[in-house]
């Protein structure tokens, strides 16, 4: 398991490389939060898919008792490799369901990066250990206008599977457009 982890982690800091490296396309209507459902205190791989154009993974990881470190790839168009990579840190409290997020996100396109910052703040619910609920508002502040609201509303309902298997549906809402992003996911504890 440990090789797995090794090899794993590699391929994924690759990955990573070339997402600052090769994208194109409009990321306004995309789900750019990376707000996913931590199982344990391992690591832990989402995969997840808006069924249309979008398909993401993500690499969560505990790093203490109150924080938990995501890096998350979003394809924009997997035949064209249009990629979006997002750095982010969740601050929870076990006994308080209150958690902040803030997250580091990167859009090239032909060279030319565009940075933007996540903050906001969700309350997490659990329900018999089984059923998870999550909801929140965020902001994003970019260094470019490619993003048309700075405020995004989100919710996430999941259910865990199996041992160290989750599902979860999330939900992304964009008042100023009225867009609503849907967004499924699967987690696997790793």
């Amino acid at each position: 398991m440990e090789l797995f982890k090794g090899i794993f982690i590699r391929i994924f800091s690759v990955l990573i490389c070339i997402s600052f490296v090769y994208c194109e396309e409009s990321i306004d209507e995309l789900l750019i939060i990376d707000y996913s459902y931590v199982m344990d205190r391992e690591f832990q791989f989402n995969i997840g898919s808006d069924l249309i154009k979008t398909n993401d993974f993500s690499l969560d990881k505990y790093i203490s008792h109150n924080l938990i470190s995501s890096v998350k790839i979003s394809i924009l168009k997997p035949n064209q490799f249009k990629i979006i990579s997002q750095f982010s840190l969740k601050f929870i409290k076990s006994n308080f369901p209150i958690n902040f997020l803030i997250g580091y996100n990167n859009f090239s396109n032909k060279f030319q990066s565009f940075n933007w910052f996540n903050i906001g703040s969700a309350i997490d619910l659990e329900y018999n250990k089984k059923v998870f609920y999550s909801f929140g508002i965020y902001y994003n502040t970019s260094n470019k206008n490619i993003i048309n609201s700075s405020r995004r509303c989100f919710m996430s309902l999941g259910i865990k599977l199996l041992k160290g298997i989750s599902s979860s549906i999330l939900f992304n809402y964009n008042p100023d457009t009225r867009y609503l992003n849907k967004n499924i996911e699967f987690n696997i504890q790793i």
